[in-house]
């Protein structure tokens, strides 16, 4: 129970947010973190004249965890660099 109440209190990132942090694109967090887990997605349906929208909030502890794996599969496949 308190990890849960702790996991609800973590701060959580825009994507735009983590953009501007890391210096990402949104197009690329968008498709790296939308199904990642534990990332939040809230959807609000569409309207007679109102297209829906989904908006993405990522916890810290999610993105450590996303960028720890980039990070290790960037260095398991050699970054692209050829020798």
């Amino acid at each position: 129970m308190a990890e849960v109440l702790e996991s609800t209190l973590e701060a959580h990132f825009t994507l735009s947010e983590l953009s501007k942090k890391t210096g990402l694109s949104i197009a690329l967090l968008r498709t790296e973190l939308a199904d990642f887990p534990g990332v939040l997605r809230i959807a609000r349906p569409s309207l007679r004249h109102k297209r829906g929208y989904v908006s993405i909030r990522v916890p810290v502890s999610v993105f450590r965890k996303w960028h720890q794996g980039r990070a290790v599969s960037s260095v398991i496949g050699g970054g692209g660099q050829a020798a």
